[in-house]
Formats: C-alpha cells, sequence, structure tokens
C-alpha cells in the first residue's frame, strides 16, 4: 500500500500524482487525500489500484476499515 498527500486544487493533477505512483510497481494500491481537504474531524481518503478507484472514506477509521476488508480479501481482482 503507498500513500499519497497532494496540495494542488487541479482534481487532474491529483489524479496523475496518483497514477505515477501505481505505475512505479512498487505499490498495488494508493491511498489518496489532499491536505487541502483534511481538518480535524475529517480526513478524507480514496483508495486506487491500477483499475480504478476502488473506495472513498470519510475518516480514518473508515479508511482502516476499507484497507482491513481490501487486504484480508487479496485486494484489488
Amino acid at each position: 500500500v503507498g500513500f499519497k498527500l497532494t496540495d494542488d486544487p487541479d482534481p487532474a493533477a491529483r489524479e496523475k500524482s496518483v497514477a505515477e505512483l501505481l505505475e512505479r510497481g512498487s505499490a498495488d494500491l494508493v491511498v489518496h487525500n489532499d491536505i487541502r481537504e483534511i481538518d480535524g474531524e475529517h480526513h478524507p481518503a480514496a483508495i486506487h489500484s491500477k483499475q480504478g478507484l476502488l473506495a472513498r472514506t470519510r475518516d480514518k477509521n473508515e479508511l482502516a476499515a476499507a484497507l482491513h476488508g481490501l487486504l484480508a480479501t487479496g485486494g484489488p481482482a
């Protein structure tokens, strides 16, 4: 699992950063979040694979549960 934190107002640039990390081949999943969306109560994230978006989460607890579910089942098909 790789992690990508961005600080970019352009959604296309953020997606490109995630795609580049996946293309390197060092991670099967990438958890992406943007610093602009994080505050004390909110920590949204998106989990991506080479096949595309797998999940969106609203906070750290949801992210942990989503990652656990993906990893427990062997990850993306």
